[in-house]
């Protein structure tokens, strides 16, 4: 998957859920093996259930719970495609207030 179909795919996860503006505050809450959230991008992102199935390990993913992890992520997963299309699957919603060089304001 390239940048435009994760990007088609995930313009359709916002339009089925309503793009809902969610707050780093709200987004921080979520910082826990069970209930883990994470911010890439602009976007946050579900990844309780995927953290099991990380190839890298739920610990991973885990140090960035509650988190922006855009840098750390794009460092790692840049060639990834198949991480990206996992993305738009877990998308929730967009952070409220856009974010510094993401695009989403």
């Amino acid at each position: 998957m390239g940048p435009k179909e994760f990007e088609e795919k995930l313009q359709k996860a916002r339009k089925a859920k309503g793009s809902p503006k969610i707050s780093l505050s709200d987004v921080a809450l979520h910082n826990k093996e069970k209930d883990c959230w994470i911010v890439i991008d602009g976007c946050v992102y579900d990844v309780t259930k995927y953290m099991l199935g990380h190839p890298g390990g739920k610990m991973a993913i885990l140090r960035h719970a509650g988190k922006d992890c855009t840098e750390k992520f794009n460092q790692r997963h840049t060639s990834l495609p198949n991480a990206w299309n996992k993305l738009a699957e877990l998308y929730v919603g967009d952070v409220r207030g856009g974010c510094l060089g993401c695009g989403i304001m």
